[in-house]
């Protein structure tokens, strides 16, 4: 990210775009790497590739340059490959990111989420999430969704991730307009 910030404005897009599409990389590449710092790595086949995330690496690289810069590459990025920067903006947060926020920020989010979206959406979620969560919330109402977990069948786990997606989608709205920050660096109300 430090790097990124620092490269002229102009490049910061395809380089976004690169990383983004990437799905993996010749394997001498890695080698030539590894032997530049420090050859940590073992020898590999010069014809295997290997698997690299490139959108979540994209998507932590433009966590990472912080609020304004990080949106304004993902602006530029978006002339060239809307899909891209929406998909990026997607990975950036995930509903395991809102355990670390404090219960107020939490409230904030939960306000904007039916009850019913939020039970769904913790049928599968870390337990750290499910306190925090539940933290923030009255007594009554956690032991209210309490119940509904335990009453809740099985269910797609498509339906499971939407309902993460959408809580998600709340939170980054209110991050948007400055009530909370998802950027966890020990405050998470703005």
């Amino acid at each position: 990210a430090d790097i990124l910030a620092k490269l002229p404005e102009r490049i910061r897009p395809p380089i976004l775009s690169r990383l983004g599409t990437m799905t993996e990389i010749p394997a001498s590449l890695v080698e030539e790497i590894a032997s530049a710092l420090a050859s940590e790595l073992p020898a590999l086949d010069s014809d295997a590739t290997r698997q690299v995330e490139g959108l979540e690496r994209a998507a932590a690289l433009v966590r990472r340059l912080g609020r304004e810069l990080g949106e304004e590459a993902l602006e530029q990025l978006e002339d060239d490959n809307e899909e891209l920067a929406d998909a990026i903006r997607q990975a950036m947060y995930t509903f395991d990111d809102l355990a670390g926020l404090d219960a107020g920020a939490l409230r904030n989010v939960l306000e904007g989420v039916s009850g019913d979206k939020l039970t769904l959406a913790l049928k599968t979620s870390h337990l750290d999430v499910t306190n925090a969560i539940f933290s923030s919330m009255s007594r009554r109402a956690a032991d209210r969704i309490r119940e509904d977990l335990e009453m809740l069948g099985a269910v797609r786990l498509a339906d499971v991730e939407a309902a993460q997606r959408e809580i998600v989608e709340v939170a980054t709205r209110l991050m948007a307009e400055g009530v909370i920050s998802l950027d966890n660096e020990g405050q998470s109300v703005v």
